[in-house]
């Protein structure tokens, strides 16, 4: 997890970037320690003044779903034969929207084959490989979401996405 210094108190916007990777969307905060008159609050002490004696809440809109965590594995994890996690579980950050649908694709490279986990007939299923010929499939609208796999994965690489989408929308 990367942090950022806010040291500027009021509206601020920023954006996240990474080589190689697609920029995120601006999202906007106001930065206020709670009691010094910026994004609606009022200095202690202080008589209250006129409406533009503080600057006001800043209310932008809901641009950005909330994270999700995938909690049963870890990246890069390896597993032996048969000892792979069933239940898929994790969690999703609190979402001011709320959550509309959580989705997961699960996708399996072995042997420069590829397959994709269906979740209507809940098998894997032959499928060309890249991301787009493997769909999602639903499993709730619960911030803590699990999904238990039918039977223990076969032999392959496996990439898991967790697709958050809000009730603004946005995914």
């Amino acid at each position: 997890m990367t942090t950022a210094p806010l040291t500027q108190r009021g509206a601020v916007s920023f954006k996240a970037t990474k080589d190689g990777a697609i920029r995120s969307n601006a999202v906007s905060v106001c930065v206020t320690d709670g009691a010094d008159g910026f994004c609606g609050t009022r200095v202690p002490g202080a008589a209250p003044g006129p409406a533009t004696a503080t600057t006001p809440l800043v209310r932008t809109p809901d641009i950005v779903a909330a994270f999700a965590k995938i909690a049963s594995v870890t990246e890069g994890r390896r597993f032996a034969k048969g000892q792979g996690p069933r239940t898929l579980t994790g969690a999703v950050d609190a979402e001011p929207t709320g959550i509309r649908d959580v989705r997961l694709r699960l996708s399996r490279t072995r042997s420069g084959r590829c397959t994709r986990y269906d979740g209507a007939r809940e098998r894997l299923v032959t499928a060309r490989c890249g991301i787009r010929n493997a769909p999602t499939f639903s499993v709730g609208d619960d911030a803590r979401f699990s999904y238990l796999l039918p039977a223990a994965l076969p032999a392959g690489r496996y990439v898991l996405d967790v697709i958050v989408i809000d009730r603004a929308g946005n995914q």
